[in-house]
């Protein structure tokens, strides 16, 4: 069996373009055949990663669901039973370049990611993963990531992580309202940070997130009595975030939690004097939020 593994190697590597789809196709239902066999083979581990990276990615977009089921299922096999690093890394290109979701995939990586310890040997695999999950993750995905950005152990991967979750943000927008809703003033300031300062996301999203951060600091506040300075800093980012692009649909919500000029002579009392001018201008400001009105 083992003498003729390299032979198919370079069959893959050298096949035209009429040849390629079934060659990588071999060469992938061999590797999975017959890793048991060959256990931790270099030449095995060589062919299963010139088949994962030969196969056409659109031959897989442009197949029925059958076969990319089919693909996806004999991908996700080798990434299980390969202990090799780079035929895994392999397996997380391709399925990083669909197009259709690979769900049964995922679990398997926001574990890897949420029981990883985080380390020299594995932090090739680690960056792979959590870029693929950018692509591919769903909102357990998001939590899982969101989480480890405070925690210190991940910080050589801080911007890989930050770039995923931006990439996921958006379409997740309803979980992470839920977040925000329920949150205190670490998850507002860490998801604010992300996502209306970093992402790239649309500015009406991250008008939706800055007011939704807004309104929950003023709960906190209402309800903690909280003035600290964090507290009161990301107050006014986020009014200035929505100030400066004239979003004036949140207005009455806004002002129906500040109930009234008591709520905003308490609070005034409470902060430092360089805050109380900051808030000073911020009140004025809301003159032109047409909401000074309605107080």
């Amino acid at each position: 069996v083992k003498g003729n593994i390299i032979d198919k190697t370079e069959a893959v590597k050298a096949a035209s373009e009429v040849e390629i789809v079934d060659l990588a196709k071999a060469a992938i239902e061999f590797s999975l055949n017959y890793k048991e066999i060959l256990g931790d083979d270099s030449e095995l581990s060589a062919l299963a990663i010139s088949g994962i990276t030969a196969l056409p990615v659109e031959y897989i977009e442009n197949s029925n669901m059958a076969e990319k089921n089919l693909i996806s299922e004999k991908l996700i096999g080798l990434y299980s039973v390969f202990e090799d690093e780079n035929v895994k890394i392999a397996v997380l290109n391709k399925i990083s370049s669909f197009k259709f979701s690979v769900e049964n995939f995922i679990p398997l990586l926001n574990d890897f990611v949420k029981n990883s310890s985080v380390n020299e040997e594995n932090l090739v695999l680690l960056k792979s993963v959590v870029n693929t999950l950018g692509s591919i993750g769903n909102n357990q995905s998001f939590i899982i990531m969101l989480g480890a950005l405070s925690e210190k152990k991940w910080e050589p991967l801080f911007e890989n992580l930050e770039k995923s979750l931006c990439m996921l943000a958006e379409p997740l927008e309803k979980e992470i309202l839920d977040i925000l809703r329920r949150g205190n003033i670490k998850d507002c300031r860490r998801l604010f940070d992300l996502i209306v300062k970093k992402s790239e996301n649309s500015q009406i999203f991250k008008a939706e997130i800055a007011e939704n951060v807004l309104l929950r600091t003023i709960y906190i506040y209402e309800n903690s009595n909280s003035t600290g300075e964090d507290l009161i800093s990301l107050q006014l980012e986020s009014f200035d975030f929505l100030k400066k692009l004239k979003w004036t649909r949140a207005s009455n919500t806004i002002v129906s939690k500040l109930q009234g000029l008591n709520t905003i002579r308490s609070f005034l009392k409470k902060i430092s004097f360089v805050k109380l001018l900051q808030v000073y201008l911020m009140l004025l400001q809301l003159v032109q939020f047409n909401l000074w009105q309605h107080i």
